[in-house]
């Protein structure tokens, strides 16, 4: 179901739910998750599919940054993701590492700008 995904800017990588439920790995990782993904179902059921047992995906810097306006960075919710890959990373953990991960990339962008 779309409506528990919102809007987001597409990045210069789109997490996808393969990706989450991999457990992939990136080198520009800037966040790590272990969240199941978290669907709705029709008729208000709630259908989770977990990753393996003690895996883990991470988040791309790639996905945190938008393809084409060089100084914008998302957070949270927002990140560039699929629907799968949204219905885990939009939870408050994964949330607080991808909004301290965007901090950090919007001061490195800043500073190589001087």
């Amino acid at each position: 179901m779309r409506a528990r995904a919102g809007r987001m800017i597409v990045g210069e990588y789109v997490l996808t739910g393969a990706d989450v439920l991999a457990g992939k790995k990136f080198p520009d990782a800037a966040a790590k998750c272990a969240w199941p993904v978290e669907t709705m179902e029709r008729g208000r059921r709630t259908r989770l599919r977990y990753l393996a047992p003690g895996e883990h995906y991470e988040i791309p810097a790639r996905a945190l940054r938008a393809a084409k306006i060089k100084n914008l960075f998302m957070a949270g919710k927002t990140i560039s993701a699929d629907t799968d890959a949204i219905a885990s990373a939009r939870v408050m953990g994964c949330c607080l590492a991808t909004g301290a991960a965007a901090g950090v990339l919007a001061a490195n962008y800043l500073d190589s700008k001087k």
